[in-house]
């Protein structure tokens, strides 16, 4: 069986935007949707046998990676998600997209707004009860972990594909020996939209009306029809420049900021020194 190909992650790394409009249309592997890839991953599917009948296969589920800042729980089951694909497609290679960790904190807290989140940003990441697990973000570790266990494993900065989407695509295909029949205007289509004007107070305070199950979160009592009040604050589902990174209003203060660039600055390093990722010094990641 030709090796197969499977992206693990991480969220928020334009994971969306390849599983809907570029692995379905990729000619010379079949893409396994989401939702069966889960199914294999983490359901552990008993028979897996149809899999193997399909030629080359390309499997997608950031989840594999860890959820978005992980529980300790949580923490072991990635590991435990490896190992369950390793068992199955030992000769795989695996694509891992990583992002500037600060910028990639700002894109996280606009999704826990999103899902009905109502605390600040500060209260979210650095609360004593660990809503936010950091070292979800210390790359190295997952790096490092899969490199051991398959031999072709890829990693890909979300930010050069943000800069230059169709030179990186043209990358990309190179590396891994795939091709696809892509509509470029796709690059435009946002998925998972952006808060406008960062309006992240307002927001928070709408969605104190707003039931749903996330956590953590303040419910003071449920206002009909306040989501879609709350959902213009959002961008336009198709805009325009969908992977250009703008200048966005500092969502961290200064010393949070600094806080969290002297955390990471350990693993980009291990990512730069040992890996060979120059692309983290390229994007200003914190060393």
């Amino acid at each position: 069986m030709p090796y197969p190909i499977i992206h693990i992650g991480y969220s928020k790394t334009a994971t969306t935007w390849f599983q809907k409009f570029y692995f379905p249309n990729v000619k010379n592997a079949q893409f396994i949707d989401k939702k069966s890839t889960n199914k294999l991953i983490f359901c552990e599917y008993p028979n897996y046998v149809p899999f193997f009948n399909r030629g080359r296969i390309l499997l997608s589920s950031e989840g594999i990676s860890g959820p978005v800042g992980y529980t300790v729980l949580e923490e072991k089951q990635w590991k435990l998600n490896a190992q369950r694909l390793a068992s199955i497609f030992p000769d795989a290679k695996i694509i891992i997209f990583i992002r500037n960790q600060i910028d990639m904190m700002t894109s996280i807290y606009s999704q826990y707004l999103r899902n009905g989140g109502t605390y600040s940003p500060n209260k979210y990441f650095f609360s004593a009860n660990n809503y936010f697990k950091k070292s979800f973000l210390e790359y190295h570790y997952l790096i490092e972990y899969y490199k051991q266990i398959f031999s072709k494993t890829h990693i890909f900065a979300y930010e050069e594909f943000a800069d230059e989407p169709v030179k990186f695509i043209r990358k990309f295909e190179r590396e891994l020996g795939i091709n696809a029949l892509l509509d470029y205007n796709l690059l435009n289509v946002i998925q998972n939209p952006s808060i406008i004007d960062n309006n992240f107070f307002l927001i928070r305070f709408i969605n104190q009306f707003i039931n749903t199950p996330t956590i953590p979160k303040l419910h003071i009592a449920t206002i009909p029809k306040a989501v879609n009040i709350r959902n213009m604050l959002f961008r336009s589902r198709k805009e325009k420049g969908r992977f250009k990174r703008k200048n966005k209003k500092q969502l961290l203060s200064p010393r949070e900021t600094l806080f969290l660039k002297e955390y990471y600055a350990n693993s980009n390093t291990i990512l730069l020194n040992d890996h060979g990722l120059t692309f983290v010094k390229e994007y200003n990641y914190p060393l």
